[in-house]
């Protein structure tokens, strides 16, 4: 994914976000944070903005499900993102 994250077509770049956001939490999560965070500083705008909201996306589901299992519950601002998506 880093190789489709670095091809110098845009469009190339920008699904290389997407897919790389939906990719499952497991051992390489990091690596996801890693990659978008450096799309997220992409030289075109459109692949700045889109790898910015899937960064933020996967940020939020990291903390959130890491305060579940911590906590043993969900708390309610995720319950409000999920209920408006």
């Amino acid at each position: 994914m880093t190789v489709a994250a670095r091809d110098p077509e845009p469009f190339v770049r920008r699904l290389a976000a997407e897919i790389i956001a939906e990719l499952p939490d497991g051992p390489k999560s990091d690596s996801r944070v890693a990659v978008l965070a450096l799309l997220s500083r992409d030289s075109v705008a459109l692949v700045r903005a889109r790898a910015s909201t899937l960064l933020a996306r996967v940020l939020l589901e990291n903390s959130s499900n890491s305060r579940t299992l911590q906590n043993g519950y969900e708390p309610l601002i995720d319950r409000r993102l999920q209920s408006a998506g």
